[in-house]
């Protein structure tokens, strides 16, 4: 069986063990992390992480074939549409802990600039990343948003990455200090949407996500929406159900201008009525586009479109991820809130 169909294997395995809880996978460790929003402006309003490290057992280093006491942290920013930024790398011994302030690593460069950001250790310190290196065993991290002048401080939810989300890993090591926009095409610790036929992807079935808001009495939010696939971008608009506190419903137009990350003002949604001031958005994401070939060692991407579904660059199905931040003048703090989703139900 090629590394594709191990690929596929896997994936069945573990959408088969999270149906029975939630489509999100969070708070393990992983080879990596996603951080799926980061900005500053400068030190005084900035995102930071904290990254942390696992024991000698769970995620042992080597360098040149031989036992090592430091791996090596490879980062990337990317910008809203998933192109390379800017990165870089450091190193962490066993049980450490790395502040990662994104005002001093960034820079003046990307000062206001949104976009993600994704760490991954390299547990042999070569530089490149194989399939089930690191898996589920190596890295973990906390993210937060800091505003200084107002003493105030919002979470910043982070996912697991592993090997198999990177489409690469299917013909070869990844180089960690070159990833591009098409590196990462998976997220499988994220919200699925695909449908499985064996364990080949032949299409799928929409995932809802409720994307929750406050606009009211001063309120101000911020829903973070990240996909591991091209989901926006120019023109793309979908329709949406909106909701205010007491069940009433509204169809209304969403625009998403960025292919896979897209940071949304509620307040701003055109046709959204005065009086829906607190509630959520009821959105579904496209598609994978799914494979054309039912055998799973075999790769044909069907040709898809926004919004009703997409091409699935890298054969394994997407998976997105969406966070509100809720400001409240009247608490003088910022709240981070989860936002659910429903899972496909053919997977489970």
């Amino acid at each position: 069986m090629s590394i594709r169909g191990l690929n596929m294997l896997l994936l069945g395995a573990l959408t088969g063990v999270a149906g029975s809880a939630s489509a999100y996978t969070m708070g393990t460790r992983g080879v990596g992390v996603l951080v799926p929003y980061a900005i500053h402006d400068g030190a005084a309003e900035t995102t930071a992480v904290a990254l942390m490290s696992a024991d000698t057992t769970t995620c042992p280093f080597t360098s040149g074939g031989g036992d090592a006491t430091q791996a090596r942290v490879y980062w990337t920013f990317f910008d809203v549409n998933s192109n390379p930024v800017k990165g870089g790398s450091f190193q962490m011994t066993h049980n450490d802990i790395y502040p990662f302030i994104w005002a001093t690593e960034g820079g003046d460069t990307v000062r206001g600039q949104p976009g993600y950001l994704l760490f991954v250790l390299d547990p042999n310190n070569d530089g490149m990343l194989a399939a089930g290196e690191g898996q589920w065993g190596c890295l973990s991290a906390e993210g937060f948003y800091a505003v200084v002048g107002e003493t105030d401080v919002a979470f910043v939810p982070t996912w697991p990455v592993e090997s198999y989300d990177f489409a690469e890993t299917e013909t070869g090591p990844v180089n960690l200090a070159a990833l591009n926009a098409t590196s990462l095409t998976r997220l499988i610790s994220a919200a699925p949407n695909l449908l499985l036929a064996g364990f080949s992807l032949t299409g799928g079935e929409p995932v809802e996500l409720d994307l929750r808001y406050s606009v009211g009495g001063g309120d101000t939010t911020q829903i973070v929406l990240w996909s591991a696939e091209t989901i926006g971008g120019p023109g793309v608009t979908y329709s949406v159900e909106l909701f205010d506190h007491e069940q009433n419903r509204k169809v209304v137009e969403l625009t998403l201008p960025n292919k896979e990350l897209n940071v949304i003002d509620p307040a701003a949604i055109a046709g959204r009525p005065a009086d829906y001031t607190n509630g959520f958005i009821r959105f579904a994401p496209p598609i994978s586009a799914g494979d054309a070939d039912g055998d799973p060692d075999v790769c044909v991407p069907i040709a898809g479109s926004l919004p009703g579904t997409y091409t699935d660059v890298g054969c394994d199905g997407g998976g997105v991820v969406s966070f509100s931040v809720i400001h409240s003048p009247g608490l003088g703090a910022r709240q981070t809130i989860i936002n659910p989703n429903s899972p496909a139900s053919a997977l489970f």
